[in-house]
């Protein structure tokens, strides 16, 4: 996601696989599905409009059953925009909710939701990023 590269991204899921997003902690309207490799790899394109994003994945949690796993990880994720006037960087806590199949290419999300917890804007100096 930080280099970036949405095709990448897009193939760590499974052909079916969804990428189920709650962007609003307050607001069940906010939840965007995307299904398979090609609408999760047009959604991680959207990620471009950013200068710059970090993410600083932490804790992981996961289960393996035969073929499929789930897992819980935790993120806190850094994005910087360079709008007209008002350059922001936007910090949100992030737990991603997994479920993970094994394929013939190796493990693969079958589902990625990502739960936004919180989030902080505030302005950010240009001259901090090179």
């Amino acid at each position: 996601v930080d280099r970036p590269d949405p095709g990448a991204v897009a193939s760590l899921f499974t052909s079916g696989g969804r990428l189920v997003v709650a962007a609003d902690p307050t607001s069940p309207d906010s939840v965007v599905i995307r299904r398979g490799p090609a609408e999760i790899e047009k959604a991680m394109s959207s990620l471009r409009r950013y200068v710059a994003t970090s993410h600083i994945v932490g804790a992981h949690r996961g289960e393996i059953e035969g073929n499929s796993a789930r897992g819980e990880t935790t993120c806190v994720a850094y994005q910087l925009s360079d709008e007209p006037g008002e350059p922001k960087m936007m910090v949100l806590g992030i737990r991603y909710v997994d479920t993970y199949e094994r394929t013939v290419d190796g493990w693969r999300f079958d589902e990625r939701q990502v739960r936004v917890k919180w989030r902080d804007e505030r302005i950010w100096n240009r001259s901090d990023v090179p």
